[in-house]
């Protein structure tokens, strides 16, 4: 197998890894305990993981370092999911364990925004669909919760959304 084709299935598995587990460990099994919507939440999410399943199965994400626009954007997003989602979760009082880390949704959907911008060919629109959708969900805990962290991944959500729609016009 190709080099480039393994780290395009190892990248797409690492996202369908993620959101698998996030529907099912998180929603399903933890937050349903807590609010009957996260069984609907814990299905979108297993629908997204199986859905990085297709696109690893048809080979349809290619993934590389894209040194423009779309490259900055997607390190600002990984930075913002790994670094300054964490940080401000400590500023706001948001201590583990119950903080939401790395992993769970939100964090997760700021993640996989910031790698589907890193694909060097158009992606398949229906990998944006979910995560888009998430973000505004998401952003609610910003409202009502006081996950001020949460706004971003609003901004994220709508920004890479437009950003992905944009480069694959072209």
């Amino acid at each position: 197998m190709c080099i480039w084709k393994a780290k395009n299935l190892f990248v797409s598995g690492i996202l369908a890894f993620l959101w698998l587990w996030s529907g099912i460990v998180y929603h399903v099994l933890f937050f349903t305990s807590i609010n009957d919507a996260a069984y609907f939440f814990g299905v979108l999410f297993i629908i997204q993981g199986l859905l990085f399943v297709l696109a690893m199965v048809k080979n349809s994400l290619s993934f590389a370092f894209r040194k423009d626009a779309y490259g900055v954007l997607a390190l600002l997003f990984v930075l913002y999911a790994l670094l300054v989602y964490p940080f401000l979760n400590y500023v706001f009082g948001h201590w583990w364990p119950v903080n939401p880390t790395f992993g769970l949704p939100c964090p997760l959907t700021i993640f996989t925004f910031a790698l589907l911008l890193l694909t060097d060919k158009p992606i398949p629109k229906y990998l944006v669909i979910i995560p888009l959708a998430w973000s505004f969900v998401g952003a609610s805990a910003a409202v009502f919760l006081g996950i001020i962290e949460d706004y971003g991944l609003l901004v994220v959500g709508v920004l890479g959304t437009f950003a992905l729609w944009w480069r694959d016009k072209k």
